[in-house]
């Protein structure tokens, strides 16, 4: 966190003794002022340490007062303990003093800050904090509060964001984004649990109980769309359709916009799956299920090698080849995390080794796969005999021919070239492995896990847990839980203003519509370039262009007429564009001229091409 007022300038972090050109300030702890000369401390805690004992998130200024929120508990100034400074506290120039108390000596607030805004007297505080306590008095205000100089306050009308708990699925269909977590009563509808739908204005539930509650029990992991039809997966049991228990939908279940409907059953009354779906991928009438089952029953028939994933058909299961001895593909304790489709092609991430295809073990095939309807195959290898990937797989996504991959993976081996860049993201583009990317040091821009992935155009979205994305050796510390690449850099999408990133936690799921990127996740109070966005809550969207670009000018550039062979014209397009090829221009004619063809295209920059024709004859 950083904050300036005036010529000074406010650092606030997980540091500690900060080191002012050899002289070590050992009071300097998790905050620091720089004058523009010289680091100093913000007080002491009497004894030669800081005041502050965890860390800073959030520094605002107001007038001659400062205000620091984070994780810290009991500041101590200059030797005396402040019991009632928790997670937020004010400096004045001089003195630390508390925000209040819980009247009974400890603070009011009970958990992280992560965000402060000033609002004239008013000072707005986010974080993960519930029922905060003004003086002995519990208020009805969770993550979000007002403190006015003297009391805090719930904020009225509730001041917080549609869903209350994580978003782990989202899947759009045209204006409809299908949302999907942990979380019940959207916004504030009671049988909207587990999932729900925006329509671009309004909230709505799937269904319901019959009796004022959601149709689905438990967490949704997973949701795909095929026209009308939603499917959803995750760890619920016996989904509710106003009134009526279906007990044969468990862990997986079909919404048609009016009614929710079983995936067939295990012909006793029971769902075809026993256990978690974490991952549905729809191809044509194929619909593609992965997560922890095993041993799918197709009703009344199990299907021994139908364990972690199977194919449903609209009328049937079926294992997706067997160990030829009929057992599963993948290995006991195996778990399909994610699935993508590509033409006839299913590309299968997540927590296995060595599949089994038909009898014949891939000990190259860990932690991904791909089947091509009658085979499993690996994707690369380390060269000696194993897996290009050393640990779980946690999202794929598809475009032409290359396959982004994310997950929990580092140093990912390409036939036996360690590609110490390639940590927790890669690319498979049917021969090989390359990272996206790079430190600039050797190692990889991400720093920790990758959970989502989508593309759209040239752009890869990435999401996951990681902060301070690096570029190459140029750290974007913007760039926290989501970062766009667009094939040759990493970008941020947004910042909190402050020269950090806009989202505060976890981002778990990402989807690409009409003008806009759809995030969920853990997160919370979006901070939007400064602008905190208290309705943000673990989903949000970011305005993006998806429109196509246009032909802004054609214009000859030699001689016309011509006697030459060939003649050239530079085409021009409203923004970059890569990838412009002689299959992208269609030539006309007048008269009886014969044999002109796009001979070349040559880029002139990144928007400017030069297109050679051949004139032909006639």
């Amino acid at each position: 966190a950083i904050a300036v007022s005036g010529s000074d300038l406010y650092v606030g972090g997980d540091f500690y003794d900060v080191n002012n050109g050899g002289a070590v300030l050992t009071a300097a702890d998790k905050i620091a002022k720089w004058d523009g000369t010289d680091w100093s401390a913000l007080s002491s805690n009497g004894a030669g340490n800081g005041s502050l004992n965890d860390a800073v998130y959030a520094i605002v200024v107001s007038g001659t007062d400062l205000y620091v929120g984070g994780d810290f508990e009991d500041v101590n100034n200059g030797g005396t303990v402040l019991n009632e400074a928790d997670n937020i506290a004010k400096w004045d120039g001089t003195n630390w003093s508390a925000l209040g108390s819980n009247g009974a000596g400890d603070g009011s607030l009970n958990f992280r800050v992560n965000a402060i805004a000033v609002s004239g007297t008013d000072l707005y505080v986010g974080g993960y904090f519930y029922n905060v306590n003004n003086g002995g008095a519990a208020l009805n205000a969770s993550n979000f509060t007002r403190w006015d100089g003297a009391n805090w306050h719930a904020i009225s009308p509730p001041f917080q964001g549609a869903l209350n708990d994580t978003v782990y699925a989202i899947a759009i269909n045209g204006t409809d984004v299908y949302v999907g977590g942990a979380f019940t009563n959207a916004n504030g509808i009671a049988s909207a649990d587990y999932i729900a739908k925006w329509d671009g204005a309004n909230w709505s539930a799937l269904g319901s109980n019959g009796a004022g509650d959601g149709s689905i029990n438990d967490w949704v992991r997973a949701i795909a769309v095929s026209g009308t039809d939603v499917y959803v997966g995750g760890e619920f049991e016996d989904v509710n359709n106003v009134g009526t228990v279906l007990n044969e939908a468990d862990y997986v279940a079909k919404w048609d916009g009016t009614d929710w409907s079983a995936l067939s059953s295990n012909g006793a009354g029971n769902g075809s799956l026993n256990n978690n779906v974490n991952a549905i991928a729809v191809s044509g009438s194929s619909v593609y299920v992965g997560g922890n089952f095993k041993d799918v029953n197709n009703g009344g028939t199990v299907l021994n090698e139908a364990d972690y994933i199977a194919k449903w058909d609209g009328t049937n299961w079926s294992a997706l080849g067997s160990d030829g001895a009929g057992g599963s593909s993948l290995s006991p304790y195996s778990e399909v995390n994610a699935i993508a489709v590509s033409g006839s092609d299913v590309y299968v991430g997540g927590y296995f080794e060595d599949v089994n295809n038909g009898g014949t073990v891939l000990n190259e095939a860990d932690n991904i796969a791909k089947w091509d309807g009658t085979d499993w195959s690996a994707l690369g290898s380390n060269g000696a005999g194993n897996g290009s990937l050393n640990d779980s797989v946690y999202a794929i996504a598809v475009s032409g021919s290359d396959v982004y991959v994310g997950g929990y993976f580092y140093n990912v081996n390409n036939g036996g070239t360690k590609l110490g860049a390639a940590d927790y993201i890669a690319k498979w583009d049917g021969t090989d492995w390359s990272a996206l990317g790079s430190n600039g040091a050797g190692d990889g821009s991400i720093n920790d896990w990758v959970r989502a992935i989508a593309v759209s155009g040239s752009n890869v979205y990435v999401g996951g847990n990681f902060k301070d994305m690096n570029n190459g050796g140029t750290v974007l510390n913007e760039a926290d839980n989501i970062a766009k690449w667009d094939g040759t850099d990493w970008s941020a999408l947004g910042s909190n203003g402050a020269g950090d990133g806009s989202l505060n936690d976890w981002m778990r799921a990402i989807a690409v519509g009409p003008g806009a990127l759809y995030a969920g996740g853990d997160f919370i109070n979006v901070n939007n370039n400064g602008v905190v966005l208290p309705y943000a809550d673990r989903v949000a969207a970011y305005g993006i262009d998806v429109s196509a670009p246009t032909v802004v000018s054609i214009t000859r550039a030699d001689a016309n007429p011509t006697s030459a062979l060939s003649a050239n014209f530079t085409v021009t397009f409203s923004e970059d564009v890569t990838g412009v090829d002689q299959s992208d221009f269609t030539l006309t004619k007048t008269g009886n001229l014969s044999g002109f063809s796009v001979a070349s295209v040559t880029p002139v920059d990144a928007r400017t091409y030069t297109v050679a024709v051949t004139v032909g004859s006639g």
